[in-house]
């Protein structure tokens, strides 16, 4: 039945799907997705960098890329050595380093923050989970470091916001289904279906995690009706997952 094959096929096979606009796509998604689908979240920022390495060699004049990457680099060190740093005082807030609250914010020690285990994928569910415990047990902390760990996450989002807003910069008309994109697709296809088998009494809600707007350009209620066979439009995907 076609609306099988529409189900079974990938959205994102379409040549008026740039790399870029996928790219952004996948961005938002993963932002909507990290509190729900923490793991499906991770996977599609490490698909992501992939296509945005191969983006940035490709387009002219591009130089920020390295910048970039120095920019995170310097924050991950910047974090562990906070991290580090207020170590004994938060031992002591929270009532030693055996205690359920010190735990909370150093599950696997002080290693978990370290520059050579902390990848950028991993960084945000980390910077979350200190957020979190400063939530749930940085009552006794004193108001200067509480206000230090609780930039942890709002700095790293600002960064890597900052850094979104130079995708302008890039290629914007690259299509070329390389195989960092096809990884891509692959996982945002795992990602339709892990939603849609979780709310498939409430498509609705399962829709909300993705904005199919972002794949395409403004005229695109008219294209899609000019969608091949083989295709099927992203938001008939996301509804249907």
């Amino acid at each position: 039945m076609k609306k099988i094959r529409l189900f079974l096929g990938n959205p994102f096979n379409d040549a008026r799907i740039t790399n870029l606009r996928l790219v952004q796509f996948a961005q938002d998604a993963s932002e909507a997705l990290k509190g729900e689908f923490a793991e499906l979240a991770v996977l599609i920022n490490d698909r992501v960098e992939l296509v945005l390495v191969t983006l940035t060699r490709v387009a002219t004049g591009r130089t920020k890329g390295s910048s970039d990457t120095d920019a995170v680099d310097a924050y991950i060190k910047k974090a562990h050595s906070m991290m580090k740093k207020h170590r004994a005082h938060i031992a002591v807030a929270t009532g030693g380093e055996d205690s359920e609250g010190f735990r909370a914010f150093y599950p696997d020690g002080l290693s978990g923050y370290g520059f050579g285990e902390l990848s950028r994928e991993k960084a945000p569910l980390v910077y979350k989970r200190v957020t979190d415990s400063l939530a749930t047990y940085g009552a006794g902390l004193s108001a200067d470091i509480r206000t230090a760990l609780a930039s942890i996450e709002t700095g790293w989002t600002a960064l890597r916001a900052g850094q979104k807003t130079t995708l302008e910069n890039l290629d914007g008309n690259r299509n070329e289904r390389d195989e960092a994109r096809l990884e891509l697709e692959w996982v945002l296809i795992d990602a339709l279906h892990e939603v849609g088998k979780k709310y498939k009494k409430e498509p609705k809600k399962g829709e909300g995690f993705f904005k199919p707007r972002l794949l395409l350009p403004k005229g695109r209620k008219k294209a899609e009706a000019d969608v091949p066979a083989g295709a099927v439009p992203a938001t008939t995907a996301a509804a249907n997952a």
